[in-house]
């Protein structure tokens, strides 16, 4: 905020000095309005005050900056690092950083995947407050069975707090457990794991939705923003991104399979992980989209 002083000096000519105001900082209720920027609290508290007085920019640049990456900055940068990590695993043969980044319920992208889940509950639980202002019936149903979604996504990534909370695993799931953990996504019968249809059918509707039907809409000249229940429940262009870099990971996957490179010291090299990061990714960012609504007498 700018404040203008008007001073007689200089032959009574009014001279504009702009200070900085001393009214309240209100990053603080952004980031109440917008989690995404909770992502950024550690790296701004390393940047000189000084120079945040300096470059700040006006509320609306800041939003959309961070909009910007959400949308944009943040999955392109989880697809590229997945990618090159998986490159220097490979190459240098490191089972340790594969670990360390993609594989178990300790890896990085496991603990990010339960973070955008819970980052998604709460969003989900706050658009469920304005569904009145929404001209679907639907929509409460339909944000109650997110928070039901990013709640299964967020326990079965954490095993339920086993890791947490360190009890052993029932022999009855033990048993036909992949990894020995409570959980139900890690299920294996008859050979074939359980989760592998639900992984599927999401995985295509990300990629539909997210990337080709878009496409296919802007080749025909279909309108993007149609004035019907799709305008409500079909996600929007903010998703595209996201939708893309899932498809460029899971493309990467499947290359690895046929040219047989996913071997390494016993370890099957795969992705799996990472597409199911950017499928609850592609769901946060859809539900943040709906928000749209929030303020719009339907």
């Amino acid at each position: 905020m700018v404040d203008t002083l008007a001073s007689g000096a200089s032959g009574g000519n009014p001279v504009e000095v702009q200070v900085l105001s001393q009214a309240p900082d209100k990053r603080v209720m952004l980031i109440w309005h917008n989690p995404f920027l909770l992502l950024f609290s550690i790296q701004a508290s390393f940047i000189n005050k000084n120079q945040i007085k300096m470059n700040a920019l006006p509320p609306d640049s800041n939003a959309q900056f961070f909009t910007r990456f959400a949308r944009v900055y943040l999955p392109v940068s989880l697809a590229v690092a997945s990618i090159l990590l998986m490159a220097y695993v490979f190459i240098f043969q490191d089972v340790d950083l594969y670990l360390m980044w993609f594989e178990g319920e300790s890896s990085l992208v496991e603990i990010i995947t339960v973070g955008f889940a819970i980052l998604g509950l709460i969003i989900s639980a706050k658009n469920l407050g304005f569904r009145s202002r929404v001209s679907s019936p639907f929509f409460g149903i339909w944000m109650s069975l997110f928070m039901l979604g990013f709640i299964y996504i967020a326990g079965e990534e954490a095993s339920w707090g086993q890791h947490l909370f360190d009890w052993e695993t029932p022999e009855w799931i033990s048993e036909h457990n992949r990894q020995q953990e409570t959980n139900l996504h890690n299920l294996n019968f008859f050979g074939k794991q359980i989760d592998r249809v639900p992984k599927a059918i999401l995985g295509a509707v990300v990629v539909i939705t997210g990337l080709f039907w878009p496409l296919y809409c802007k080749f025909k000249g279909y309108p993007k923003n149609p004035s019907n229940w799709y305008q409500i429940y079909w996600p929007t262009q903010a998703v595209k991104i996201t939708a893309l870099c899932f498809f460029i990971i899971w493309l990467t996957g499947r290359i690895l399979v046929i040219s047989d490179q996913n071997k390494l010291q016993g370890w099957n090299l795969h992705f799996s992980e990472v597409r199911e990061l950017f499928i609850t990714y592609f769901l946060l960012l859809y539900t943040w989209e709906l928000r749209r609504f929030k303020n719009k007498q339907q």
